[in-house]
């Protein structure tokens, strides 16, 4: 399914007249953990493209922290640079959906380009996220999923259920504390919060977004009384079941974590400890 978004997007391209040729070149950033995945699928592309006689060759620069200096930050300015001076080096810019009212007035608007019927197989909150300015300029190729962890081991020991809303899980989260603290347990920590450089504004994001109405509503507005709930009970939890340095720390250390009751990560394709266990479930105060 992914390689035929890529077929419509590259066919879009080749018939526009500033490509002149059939390879089609791009770039991403992708995490050491992802770039299997993206192989995966730009080689199924070519495959398709010679099985079909696309005469479409599509050669993608893939930087990783691995092969590259660039930080996915590092990676959005450069991109940011390439479109403000109308760059032709690359015709195809993969960049994640919070980049999209950024790098927006740059991008064409596939609805010149692509059938209605297919662009309607997408949910409104996908083609949302991807328009800007009544402009479609993205679809997405991976979704992924922020997902909060519980300390299944713990919340056995002490016969606590998964929590169904935030302040739930602040309380259970401070009970355990106060146990393994009796227990000379002092490095335990209740929550990780994610508000790092690298992860804070989706963590953020998504917290927020655990405060509207129903599963239904619509993100709530930056300037709603749901967004200052939200921003109070985030400090509530930093001040009662984590701490500054806790939030701001890295990403890398909380994808096989014992030492937390409850944390919070965006996938980057690791294997999980035995004693976690996920939970979607929208979280309300």
């Amino acid at each position: 399914m992914n390689y035929k978004i890529l077929l419509l997007f590259l066919l879009c391209l080749v018939n526009l007249n500033t490509i002149n040729a059939t390879t089609v070149t791009g770039m991403v950033f992708s995490f050491t953990e992802e770039e299997t995945f993206y192989n995966t699928l730009f080689n199924a592309f070519n495959v398709y493209s010679r099985e079909n006689n696309l005469n479409i060759d599509l050669n993608i620069n893939i930087l990783t922290p691995d092969n590259s200096t660039s930080a996915i930050n590092s990676y959005g300015s450069t991109v940011d640079s390439l479109l403000k001076r109308k760059s032709t080096k690359y015709d195809l810019y993969f960049y994640y959906a919070s980049y999209t009212n950024k790098y927006g007035k740059h991008l064409l608007d596939l609805n010149e380009y692509l059938p209605q019927e297919y662009i309607n197989l997408f949910g409104e909150e996908i083609l949302t996220c991807s328009t800007h300015d009544n402009k479609l300029v993205g679809l997405p190729i991976t979704v992924d999923i922020g997902t909060l962890y519980s300390n299944t081991l713990l919340l056995s020991k002490y016969k606590r259920k998964i929590p169904e809303t935030w302040d739930e899980l602040i309380d259970t989260a401070q009970y355990i504390l106060e146990k393994e603290k009796q227990l000379n347990n002092t490095d335990l920590i209740g929550y990780n919060g994610l508000i790092n450089e690298s992860s804070g504004t989706n963590s953020l994001c998504e917290f927020i977004n655990s405060f509207r109405d129903s599963n239904s509503s619509p993100y709530p507005p930056l300037n709603s009384q749901e967004t200052v709930e939200a921003l109070e009970k985030l400090k509530d939890l930093k001040n009662k079941i984590s701490s500054d340095s806790t939030f701001r720390s890295n990403d890398y250390i909380w994808y096989d974590c014992s030492c937390s009751c409850y944390w919070y990560i965006w996938p980057r394709h690791y294997s999980y400890s035995s004693t976690a266990k996920s939970y979607y479930n929208s979280f309300h105060y």
